[in-house]
């Protein structure tokens, strides 16, 4: 059985959005029943209830498609209304066997810091790879404002969706380099998770600049949107529902994500971690780590 990859990630990208709009209701009401998995790893029913939808409105079309994500998977109530399959239906259509994609979930990355009310960091992540190769990946931000930057006046969040198809030109993506940094090296890295293998990493790159901050997604979209050169995090802890989708969204732009060695990443179904930690680096990257 084959499947309209265009129309996977056309119903993604709406998924991710109404997750948007579920994620910012649920923080309005300041009930997010937080609960714990493990140390310092929270969940909250935002977390469950829009993985719950994603798999739901996924499921309503491709029932035998594979999927992992964050939470323990279930589905939810069918959306009222269906996800468009038409959404980027200027596309040409990208016919692919079924049996060969995984579609990796993070309905809430950055749960910590939603938490905490740190709400520009938080994402949701909606990745697909095929035969362990990320393919093409979508990634909403639901606290931002109309023009897309992060704002604290929450009548005016909106959201904003970047996604892309490796091969095809990512939509969303804005140059966000400011002149003062034009030739500054830039380093994002963890915030809640820096250990002395991040600070090694650190101290062998030799930054201009370090920028410590939460979320994997809201890093790597620094370097898909060049706030930064490099992102790295050097240690375990690493889900592929946490970088499969900015990983697709950052080869469609010309980057590259691996781990600290250079290997690439096999998104393969029978492991759901990354235990060596990844480094992420922009198309520039290479001709600014050379003036070092």
């Amino acid at each position: 059985m084959s499947i309209n990859l265009v129309e996977l990630v056309s119903v993604c990208l709406e998924l991710a959005e109404q997750s948007g709009d579920i994620i910012r209701n649920i923080y309005r009401s300041g009930s997010l029943d937080v609960k714990y998995k493990g140390v310092d790893d929270p969940v909250t029913i935002a977390d469950i209830t829009v993985q719950k939808h994603i798999v739901a409105g996924l499921r309503c079309y491709w029932p035998e498609l594979r999927i992992i994500g964050e939470e323990e998977l279930q589905i939810g109530e069918t959306p009222t209304v269906l996800p468009s399959l038409k959404r980027l239906a200027s596309y040409d259509a990208i016919e692919v066997p079924l049996s060969e994609l995984i579609v990796f979930i993070d309905p809430l990355d950055a749960t910590r810091e939603f938490t905490l009310g740190n709400v520009q960091c938080v994402m949701t992540l909606i990745g697909i790879s095929r035969r362990g190769s990320p393919i093409a990946g979508v990634i909403h931000q639901p606290f931002v404002d109309v023009a897309g930057d992060a704002c604290e006046n929450a009548e005016q969040w909106v959201g904003r969706s970047v996604y892309g198809i490796v091969g095809i030109p990512v939509v969303g993506v804005r140059d966000r380099r400011q002149p003062e940094d034009r030739d500054k090296i830039i380093l994002a890295t963890t915030a809640s998770h820096y250990n002395e293998q991040v600070d090694r990493a650190v101290q062998l790159i030799k930054p201009d600049k370090v920028i410590r901050a939460g979320g994997a997604g809201f890093k790597a979209l620094m370097v898909i949107e060049r706030l930064a050169d490099v992102y790295v995090f050097p240690t375990v802890g690493m889900k592929y529902w946490d970088i499969c989708a900015p990983h697709a969204i950052l080869s469609a732009c010309g980057g590259h994500l691996t781990n600290p060695a250079g290997n690439n990443i096999d998104y393969s179904d029978q492991k759901i971690e990354n235990k060596d930690g990844v480094k992420i680096k922009d198309i520039n990257d290479a001709k600014t780590m050379k003036r070092r």
